[in-house]
This record gives C-alpha cells, sequence and structure tokens, in this order.
C-alpha cells in the first residue's frame, strides 16, 4: 500500500468493517456498489441501513447527531430513488465545487416530479 511504503499514517474510513446491526456490510453503504443495485434494493438500503446509520453517526450527544435526531428518509419509491441516484451518478465529480450542490439539485427534482 502506497500510504505504508511512504510511512504516511493511513486515512480514516468513513465506513466502518463488518455489518451494520441488520447484519448488512458497511461496504454496500458505498457508492460504487449502491449506485449498481435495482431500484427496489437501493431503497432497502438507504431507508433501513444507510438512513438510520446517519442518524447516530456522530454518537450519542455530539452536534451532528442533535441535528440528525428527527431526520426522516422521505423519497417516497425505490423507482424516484433509482432516478435521483441516476442523476447524481451523471454529476461530474471532478470539479470539487459541483459537490456542494448533491443535495439541492436532486432535492428540488425530486420534489417536481412528486407533483
Amino acid at each position: 500500500m502506497k500510504a505504508n511504503r511512504e510511512k504516511k499514517s493511513k486515512q480514516k474510513r468513513f465506513f466502518p468493517e463488518g455489518k451494520d446491526s441488520k447484519n448488512r456490510p458497511y461496504q454496500d453503504f458505498r457508492w460504487n456498489r449502491f449506485k449498481n443495485c435495482e431500484a427496489r434494493e437501493m431503497y432497502t438500503v438507504i431507508s433501513e441501513h444507510v438512513f438510520p446509520w446517519l442518524r447516530i453517526l456522530g454518537g450519542n450527544g455530539s452536534t451532528y447527531s442533535k441535528h440528525m435526531e428527527g431526520a426522516r428518509f422521505t423519497i417516497p419509491t425505490a423507482a424516484l430513488l433509482a432516478k435521483v441516484v441516476d442523476m447524481i451518478d451523471k454529476v461530474p465529480m471532478s470539479d470539487r465545487d459541483t459537490k456542494g450542490d448533491l443535495y439541492g439539485h436532486p432535492a428540488s427534482l425530486s420534489r417536481r416530479s412528486m407533483k
């Protein structure tokens, strides 16, 4: 590993090793795996695994957990989630300025498509 060759410390992993409390591998939460799931499976991963995990990510009492405690996953259907994921996947990620828009743009599109 390059980090070992250069005697640099490894970056902290965002996703823990192992599985969540419902026995789903945390690696399934990664975009490169998640985006290739069938729509119903994608919806299950987000609604039953990723979103609950995000709510507790900062730990009890953290500012993050306080802000997330009432958060809800509100995309109503697997088909709509799949459309949003497809849109996000097409956003060019080489320009870091686009990453800040990833929440606002798909959220506005999903709201429009629900009308």
